[in-house]
């Protein structure tokens, strides 16, 4: 027995590795994402926030070779405790007692981290820690993951339930299955030749990181985990923009599910932050100008910019600091320093770059219009769709609506206009619905099944924004009014696709609008002709060219890490 006299040094922390393995040869030393398996609790015991000593206890030489090479003291066991019926307990409390001999110390607390749990973190050990130090009534932890299914056990007369009564999973008092990713004991058990005792409380680690690696299905699956991206969306959303940019940023990091995934976006905007979390995506918030210090702390791979123009200062900085970036809809200076500049809809013809991606090639559509059939063309306009996105800030539906509503009377036409989130002209439009008794007129206030109201049309009054590349998925002929200046510059938007493109609102007379609308009813072979232009369009490859240029941009990221390299 040690004398009292001897100094303490709190805890230790013994990784027990065995050369042997029945599922797969070597694997405490396979490669797994750059490093040997062992690797990844020796790197995590290393970084704990509390003093300890940190040791691995084999039977192999090669594995104490390796583990050395990581600075962690190497405790080769007795023959007699490498056989396979060998438990952990007598491993771990030879391993101790030799550890306190050599370096003349008395642990207080003994950790057993496994080395076939590559997703351990130093915050795992952290919080073992923290609880056995602190918590008088217990002796021991031990790491969990909880599990809340409907489970089944097998007795005497057959299969029973090990719950009370069926309900929905959220309901179910949780199971906690031991995952072996860290047991801590205090020092005081090893007398009894213990290392768990009555006296427990457990650690509850995240289902995904309770991998213990036993099979080659278990190494891909962790890789995989380990290769992950931080991904991070910067995205705008209010009133006065809408959530044209949110729903984009959503449709792209749907296709992105092997990587971390998070959304940052500024307090203001409200729209966005409401429809991220409908989504159930990580979103951190960021007030004034604090959005990039907001992203960098995401430690990001990849930054995707869809805010709109951005300025130099702002991407230069992602550049500086090694940070891939993606920008949408971008014509701003900040371009100079990304990788790739996306934009289906405001093409700049002075800009000449192989980063720069423009037109209706690399249209994301939201997921609906990939599973939505097209409109099939009608001979007779029964049905008319109307939106100027999400503000329509000069209220044009309202002045459409005005002109076309006698001839819609006398041809029975019906009419959906979806509103979006920020239309401040409400009262009036509805005001105008009470007037016009005799007009077919639905008001839509903000919708998320926008492609079943288009399915329905026959003919659309649109801004020139993304709805023109939606309306043309749904095969529907459109008269395009721009809401300002940047609107005019959507190239796509021309009559030889199918499209009427009749310019800027301010510049286009009453009289000019009910002709070109009369025309269209009235023109069966004209509107045929249009609609012959849209078919000829198949835009649902172009969110999948987008997601490829994506990971194309994130393999040349990975690294392989060796050990003569700095991190």
């Amino acid at each position: 027995m040690l004398k009292n006299n001897k100094p303490k040094k709190e805890s230790l922390i013994i990784i027990p590795a065995r050369g042997g393995s029945k599922g797969i040869a070597r694997k405490n030393i396979r490669p797994l994402a750059g490093y040997p398996l062992i690797y990844y609790s020796i790197q995590a015991s290393k970084n704990i926030n509390f003093k300890a000593d940190v040791a691995v206890t084999t039977d192999d030489d090669e594995i104490g070779m390796v583990a050395s090479y990581f600075g962690v003291d190497v405790h080769i066991r007795e023959k007699n405790l490498a056989k396979d019926q060998i438990t952990l307990d007598p491993v771990i409390i030879s391993c101790t007692k030799y550890l306190e001999k050599k370096n003349h110390v008395i642990y207080d607390y003994v950790f057993t981290v496994q080395p076939t749990s590559p997703l351990i973190v130093s915050q795992d050990i952290n919080e073992a820690y923290k609880k056995l130090s602190t918590k008088k009534s217990i002796d021991s932890i031990i790491s969990v993951a909880e599990k809340k299914h409907l489970f089944w056990v097998k007795g005497k007369t057959g299969l029973k339930p090990f719950h009370s009564k069926r309900s929905n999973r959220q309901s179910l008092a949780p199971i906690y299955e031991e995952n072996g990713i860290v047991v801590g004991s205090k020092r005081k058990l090893f007398f009894k030749n213990l290392r768990i005792s009555k006296n427990l409380d457990v650690l509850k680690v995240e289902n995904e990181r309770s991998i213990d690696i036993d099979t080659l299905d278990d190494f891909i699956k962790c890789e995989s985990i380990l290769n992950k991206k931080i991904i991070v969306f910067h995205v705008i959303g209010r009133n006065d923009i809408g959530l044209g940019h949110v729903y984009r940023a959503l449709t792209i990091a749907n296709e992105l599910i092997g990587n971390k995934i998070i959304f940052v976006t500024s307090i203001k905007d409200d729209l966005a932050i409401k429809l991220i979390k409908k989504n159930n995506y990580e979103i951190l918030l960021y007030k004034n100008s604090n959005a990039i210090s907001t992203i960098i702390s995401c430690k990001p791979d990849l930054v995707i910019n869809d805010i709109l123009d951005t300025k130099f200062n702002y991407t230069n900085y992602f550049k500086k600091k090694g940070v891939y970036q993606i920008n949408f809809e971008d014509l701003g200076n900040g371009i100079k320093n990304v990788n790739l500049v996306f934009n289906e809809i405001y093409e700049n013809k002075k800009l000449s770059s192989k980063k720069l991606m423009f037109g209706s090639r690399y249209v994301c559509l939201r997921d609906e219009f990939y599973w939505t059939k097209p409109k099939k063309y009608e001979s007779e306009v029964k049905n008319i769709f109307i939106s100027f996105g999400g503000t329509d800030p000069h209220n044009l539906t309202c002045k459409v609506l005005k002109v076309i509503s006698k001839k819609c009377i006398i041809s029975n036409i019906k009419i959906n206009v979806v509103c979006g989130p920020g239309y401040k002209y409400i009262l009036e439009l509805e005001k105008m619905k009470k007037i016009e008794d005799k007009l077919h007129l639905s008001i839509i206030k903000v919708t998320d099944k926008i492609s079943k109201y288009m399915q329905e049309a026959d003919l659309a009054f649109i801004a020139a924004g993304r709805t023109v590349y939606e309306l043309t998925a749904m095969q529907v002929p459109s008269i395009v009014i721009c809401s300002n200046r940047r609107e005019t510059t959507h190239n796509f938007a021309n009559s030889q696709n199918g499209i009427l493109n009749i310019g800027l609102y301010s510049q286009i007379s009453n009289k000019a609008l009910f002709r070109l609308f009369s025309k269209l009813v009235d023109d069966k072979k004209y509107r045929y002709s249009l609609h012959k232009k849209i078919k000829r369009h198949n835009l649902k490859k172009g969110k999948f060219r987008v997601i490829n240029k994506i990971k194309n941009l994130l393999d040349k990221s990975k690294k392989r890490h060796y050990l003569d390299e700095k991190n």
